[in-house]
């Protein structure tokens, strides 16, 4: 999971940061408003009952394929840690497979072992960030300012190329039905956000202060860098590997979850009973994406930009799901003849 990837070179990294945040709390209440409008339906059927079959099947093949996107970006994403600074000379192909392949093992025991692995993984990521920034405090060699030193379009600039990471809370618009108490879900949202933030804004501040305000540009990882030179009582080294479990645990649950949400929604698409015969096609598409996809890692890193990634995920994380939610408001208040809320809890159909 690119979470470091928000510690950018830039010295106002923190407050693009905080922007960041405020959009994501505004595409969360999008979200969560639309989702709670039809509690049962992921957004693959509420779009059809809002559009209409045809309409709302093409919406639903949009998230099909973003879904797609987005598990074949992380999972290259992710081999590409091993690939700089684990297991260089291994092949992009194998460490592909792999990665897939244990995905695929997640999958088979449906949402609620997804659910279990993250309960047990995620808190390590987050023990392995606090201890990272804790020890890093010996190697601060630059106290990072709060004065803006860029342009208020260039910073909302940086923030809106931080979003679609923040947008994984898309994948909400899928899991709604499947959460035992609803009501609960804006607050969890938010406090997710608020976390993650924190975490971003504390880890941005700490690569600035240790790189200083201009980290160069083709420098990977940047957060894991500032790990590998922390030493413990002058000799002790080697602490990366704390972080490195971490990271690929998060990793494993992000490409696990959105290779998941790929076939679920073909499922839901095609209206197919049974998922198992949809796992392997879609781990080969996502395999494929994630090798054939990209040729180096800096075209990779060009992706995630705005101008490409953004293009793609942002208007799909907020901009389908506030159109969705307008068209339902008129339909509701012109036609409440036609309008319907399930109320039915949905079953996950891969136990």
């Amino acid at each position: 999971m690119p979470l470091i990837s928000f510690g950018g070179a830039k010295h106002d990294a923190w407050l693009s940061a905080i922007i960041a945040i405020i959009f994501g709390m505004v595409g969360s209440y999008i979200i969560t408003s639309l989702a709670a409008k039809y509690p049962s339906m992921t957004i693959i059927q509420s779009s059809q009952h809002i559009m209409g079959k045809w309409l709302g099947k093409l919406i639903g093949l949009i998230y099909i394929i973003v879904s797609i996107i987005l598990a074949a970006t992380f999972t290259r994403d992710f081999i590409e840690l091993f690939l700089h600074f684990i297991t260089p000379f291994m092949s992009d192909t194998i460490l592909v497979t792999v990665t897939l392949a244990t995905s695929v093992f997640v999958i088979r025991t449906g949402l609620q072992g997804i659910g279990r692995l993250a309960e047990l993984l995620v808190p390590l990521l987050f023990g392995a960030i606090i201890t990272g920034l804790i020890l890093s405090i010996g190697n601060i060699s630059y106290i990072p300012t709060i004065r803006l030193e860029q342009s208020w379009s260039s910073l909302l600039t940086d923030a809106l190329t931080q979003l679609p990471y923040l947008g994984m809370i898309m994948a909400w618009l899928f899991l709604y039905p499947y959460l035992p108490q609803k009501s609960q879900t804006p607050k969890t949202l938010y406090l997710s956000l608020f976390i993650v933030g924190l975490a971003l804004i504390l880890v941005a501040s700490t690569i600035i202060a240790v790189h200083g305000p201009f980290v160069p540009p083709r420098l990977n990882y940047h957060f894991f860098t500032i790990i590998q030179l922390i030493e413990i009582a002058g000799f002790l080294r080697g602490v990366e590997i704390i972080f490195l479990v971490g990271w690929i645990s998060t990793s494993i649950i992000a490409i696990t979850l959105f290779y998941y949400l790929s076939v679920l929604s073909v499922q839901q698409w095609l209206g197919i009973k049974r998922h198992e015969r949809l796992i392997i096609p879609l781990g080969i598409i996502c395999g494929a994406g994630a090798i054939y996809g990209f040729d180096s890692y800096m075209s990779l890193r060009v992706f995630f930009d705005l101008e490409h990634l953004g293009i793609i995920v942002l208007p799909v994380e907020f901009g389908l799901p506030l159109f969705l939610l307008l068209v339902n408001y008129f339909k509701e208040r012109f036609s409440p003849a036609d309008s319907l809320h399930a109320h039915t809890a949905a079953k996950d159909n891969h136990n």
